[in-house]
């Protein structure tokens, strides 16, 4: 666990494996209680959906992909606007 996500617990809700490909999709609950990236920490709660992409090879991970939405946790948190802001060129965040 990050020590910037309190007590964040990670819930698997799907696996499925295809071969020598996994995809795992997992929530992630938990509160952001140190700056992450452009986002200040929170009280507020959040839920984090994230997938993974694992590719085996020889019983060892050979390559690992991994996927979250980072507006999905900057709204979660109360911070779009300014997560928003600071893509535009010329605008700052607020």
């Amino acid at each position: 666990m990050d020590a910037g996500r309190a007590g964040a617990r990670t819930e698997i809700t799907t696996l499925a494996a295809i071969g020598d490909d996994v995809l795992v999709e997992t929530i992630v609950r938990g509160r952001l209680t140190k700056p992450l990236g452009r986002l200040a920490p929170s009280d507020r709660p959040f839920a984090l959906h994230r997938a993974a992409i694992v590719q085996v090879k020889d019983g060892k991970i050979a390559h690992l992909a991994v996927f979250h939405e980072h507006q999905e946790l900057a709204q979660a948190v109360g911070q779009m606007a300014g997560v928003c802001a600071a893509m535009i060129p010329g605008r700052a965040a607020v």
